[in-house]
């Protein structure tokens, strides 16, 4: 008879030691919740900030606080006529192409 009380208190004894790391576990497991919430929450924010800071009117805004210029010497290639040089770019004379 004291055999199996021993037994149970035993039995008992283990379910409540697997009870309390199941629950240490859970509370782990609630707090990583809550930290991956948070993160993906900054995330978001920051993402938001680079597309509000990428739109054409702030970088527009940016470059001439740093004093830069638009480029004006761009090389526009059309098709059917040939490339043009830097010195025909800005002299404003770009030939046809004739070798078709």
């Amino acid at each position: 008879m004291l055999l199996v009380v021993g037994l149970l208190c035993g039995g008992l004894v283990s379910l409540l030691l697997l009870n309390v790391v199941l629950s240490q576990d859970s509370f782990e497991a609630t707090e990583l919740r809550k930290e991956n919430d948070r993160i993906q929450l900054l995330k978001e924010r920051e993402t938001q900030r680079h597309a509000i800071a990428d739109t054409p009117e702030n970088l527009s805004n940016r470059a001439k606080s740093q004093n830069l210029q638009p480029d004006d010497s761009i090389n526009v290639i059309t098709p059917g006529k040939r490339a043009a040089s830097t010195d025909e770019t800005r002299n404003g004379t770009v030939a046809e192409d004739t070798d078709r």
